[in-house]
């Protein structure tokens, strides 16, 4: 499926962040993740256009009754899919980001964009869950949370990079840097395989508004 490609979704009326029931056992731990895999295997193969939770059952080897036990419908078992793609970006993205406080902007988020954008080629899934997220109203808070994650300890990268930089601007200057620097990754990876020239242009553009914010202070 084509990661840019506009989604027809019906809205839930389910909270997608809700699970009926988080495993503690082992076992219990080992469904739901058999859940996750077989849901990411399934978007990755046809989309969400063919993402039901009886496809997502049948492929993981589980009862309809167990898929509920866990998850209220299926843009839970997406949003789970998100948050542990997400966990795993951050922990590609942390020592990136540290370095941020005294290292080359611009090469420090070269090299650390393009192992990102790297993770979202290779996982399962991670083509399309930009769209998916971007297409279904109700999941649109979760990747803004998102965002404002990353934004927040950029914001703080900022400041030590200019202690004069007052916090509401950090903060605008972060968020604004995050949105598009996602988005330079979301079309960097378009047909899965990685655009290093074109995410480059984009971080360098990136890093001029950075600077001139700034030395503004």
């Amino acid at each position: 499926m084509d990661s840019m490609s506009p989604l027809r979704v019906t809205i839930s009326a389910h909270d997608p962040s809700a699970r009926r029931r988080t495993p503690v056992q082992a076992r219990s731990r080992a469904t739901v993740d058999r859940i996750c895999v077989a849901a990411a295997e399934i978007l990755d193969e046809s989309g969400w256009e063919s993402f039901n939770t009886n496809a997502v059952a049948s492929r993981a080897g589980v009862s309809i009754t167990a898929i509920y036990s866990y998850f209220p419908d299926k843009y839970a078992i997406v949003n789970e899919i998100f948050q542990r793609m997400s966990e795993r970006r951050m922990v590609v993205m942390a020592p990136y980001i540290k370095a941020l406080e005294t290292d080359d902007l611009e090469e420090t988020m070269f090299t650390g964009l393009k192992q990102v954008a790297q993770l979202r080629i290779d996982e399962p899934a991670g083509l399309v869950m930009r769209a998916i997220y971007q297409a279904v109203p109700e999941l649109h808070s979760a990747d803004r949370d998102d965002d404002h994650r990353v934004s927040d300890q950029l914001a703080a990268v900022f400041q030590v990079r200019n202690p004069r930089l007052p916090e509401r601007e950090a903060k605008i200057l972060a968020f604004n840097v995050v949105i598009a620097l996602t988005s330079a990754v979301d079309y960097s990876v378009h047909g899965g395989q990685r655009n290093d020239a074109l995410l480059k242009a984009q971080i360098h553009m990136a890093v001029l508004y950075i600077n001139e914010t700034l030395t503004s202070f």
